[in-house]
């Protein structure tokens, strides 16, 4: 229906009103019953909205930002982003920060009884993890900054950064990366912890680790 359809729809039914609606003008109304509203729908999803960080590593400090997909049930877009610091230990300023111009999107599949190696160089326990199809737009990277120099090194566009103690970093430039997916993988939560996993075999492993912030 059209905005000027429900206009009509609406003046027709004023109209109508204030000439009796076309039906005798005695007797009291019928009351109507008041139609109940419907619970929430939650998420499966639910526990994993919000902002993560990363532990540092070295200069770059990752992050990710997770929301419902707005009209989509039972699924999350994931927006990732890093700020690379000054100091080693991700403290001083911020030289650059590094985002994505798309979004991925990552779609509840199901659940999973099975072994889990939350930490490197750990064991497997059993775990039930929440799975998902991944997808990733058409996107393009880049690097802004007061730090930050966009060069072109052996033929190769990268941004390049220099930090305290003499230390510097370069970033490729690649330009347009196409769309991938659907990939599977699975999420985690625990403590505050998102854990990031991927299968292997019969064994999902840890990819990433976050903390809600």
């Amino acid at each position: 229906m059209t905005i000027k359809t429900i206009a009509l729809s609406t003046l027709a039914t004023v109209l109508l009103a204030g000439c009796g609606g076309g039906g005798s003008s005695g007797g009291s109304p019928t009351p109507s019953t008041p139609t109940p509203t419907p619970p929430p729908v939650v998420s499966k999803l639910a526990a994993y909205t919000g902002n993560w960080v990363a532990p540092c590593d070295s200069h770059e400090l990752a992050s990710t930002v997770i929301s419902d997909t707005p009209g989509v049930a039972d699924s999350v877009d994931i927006e990732v982003k890093s700020d690379y610091y000054m100091n080693k230990d991700c403290t001083g300023a911020v030289v650059g920060g590094e985002k994505l111009s798309a979004k991925f999107t990552a779609a509840y599949s199901g659940t999973a009884d099975t072994a889990t190696v939350l930490t490197p160089g750990s064991q497997s326990v059993p775990l039930k993890l929440d799975l998902l199809t991944l997808r990733a737009p058409r996107h393009t990277m880049s690097i802004d900054g007061p730090g930050v120099v966009h060069t072109v090194k052996n033929g190769q566009a990268q941004w390049c950064m220099n930090f305290a103690n003499g230390e510097s970093t370069c970033v490729h430039d690649e330009g347009i990366l196409e769309a991938q997916g659907p990939l599977n993988f699975a999420f985690y939560a625990n403590g505050g912890k998102l854990y990031l996993l991927s299968p292997s075999g019969s064994v999902y492993s840890t990819d990433e680790i976050y903390t809600r912030r």
